[in-house]
């Protein structure tokens, strides 16, 4: 079943606009606890050159990880339940 659902293309879309979803919204949460709604002083923390590498990577890496996951847990309930 794991081959079925990652050769999937409808899969990999999943997988994109969970990741998607989950760094913009990821982001915006740590606006608002960690930066109090001070985008200025977000985006200057984070796009500064020390900085903004790893905060691609880790938004890549994080988002990729909870779309993947998310998109096969529901891929496999459906695919689960469409079989018997």
């Amino acid at each position: 079943m794991f081959l079925k659902i990652i050769s999937s293309k409808t899969f990999w879309f999943s997988v994109f606009i969970f990741a998607f979803a989950f760094m913009i919204l990821f982001n915006l949460v740590r606006v608002i606890f960690e930066f109090k709604f001070d985008f200025a002083t977000y985006f200057g923390f984070y796009f500064a050159d020390e900085h903004i590498s790893s905060f691609i990577v880790a938004n890549l890496i994080g988002g990729f990880i909870y779309g993947f996951l998310t998109a096969y847990y529901r891929f496999w309930k459906h695919y689960r339940v469409t079989k018997k």
